[in-house]
């Protein structure tokens, strides 16, 4: 992707993550976060999508929840 394409990525996550009004914390310790974007940043969050599927061989394994589960828990051990 071309690096214009990961400003308008930062852009949308930075605004969205860092905006108190963007999270609702719906059970303790789970968010729930509310994404507006325009086209582009659709168009943008999609091509980011199709790049992690093909980056990543095992993105469309069936073993993709308990892969994903052991790896938030890792991210989890590790200093903030």
């Amino acid at each position: 992707m071309r690096r214009g394409t990961f400003l308008v990525l930062y852009d949308v996550l930075a605004r969205t993550l860092r905006n108190p009004a963007a999270r609702k914390e719906t059970t303790p310790g789970k968010l729930e976060i509310l994404f507006r974007v325009d086209e582009a940043e659709k168009r943008a969050l999609n091509w980011l999508v199709g790049a992690i599927e093909r980056g990543v061989p095992d993105a469309m394994s069936v073993k993709v929840p308990e892969m994903i589960a052991e790896h938030k828990q890792w991210i989890m051990s590790r200093p903030k």
